[in-house]
């Protein structure tokens, strides 16, 4: 069951597109959550839990 991204909130979808651009061409994404959360400006917390719930949703 995976959520449309008409559903994701802005934060999910700037996720997305981060890890989209960074995979570009093929790349391998090896960012762990505090990089991910520092380049955001998320805390490490809310990173962990948005990349688990995308996960789970597809």
């Amino acid at each position: 069951m995976s959520k449309s991204k008409a559903t994701l909130s802005i934060t999910e979808r700037l996720l997305l597109d981060f890890v989209k651009y960074k995979t570009n061409n093929n790349h391998k994404f090896f960012m762990g959550n505090d990089k991910i959360a520092m380049a955001l400006g998320l805390t490490v917390n809310s990173a962990k839990v948005m990349i688990n719930s995308l996960i789970r949703e597809g």
